[in-house]
């Protein structure tokens, strides 16, 4: 079991780390979802930080991806019937 004094030591690391990093300064707490215009803020900040991370992701996965798109369009269309 750890000593009273090595607890100490660990909570006054957290808080120097917590001081020297911001960028958890906008992260959501999972109990308190963020309203649209803080996740519209949110959102601009890191845009301008360089921090915000696009992801992109298919409108029709597994059915129509880019690598044959251009064969699959060039297909007859038949009806689904």
């Amino acid at each position: 079991m750890a000593s009273r004094e090595e607890e100490c030591d660990f909570e006054d690391k957290l808080s120097s780390d917590s001081e020297e990093d911001d960028s958890h300064e906008y992260d959501a707490d999972p109990e308190s979802p963020l309203s649209e215009e803080e996740l519209k803020s949110k959102n601009v900040a890191d845009l301008v930080r360089g921090n915000l991370v696009v992801r992109r992701q298919p409108l029709i996965p597994r059915v129509l991806s880019v690598s044959d798109g251009a064969a699959v369009a060039r297909k007859p269309f038949k009806h689904p019937r």
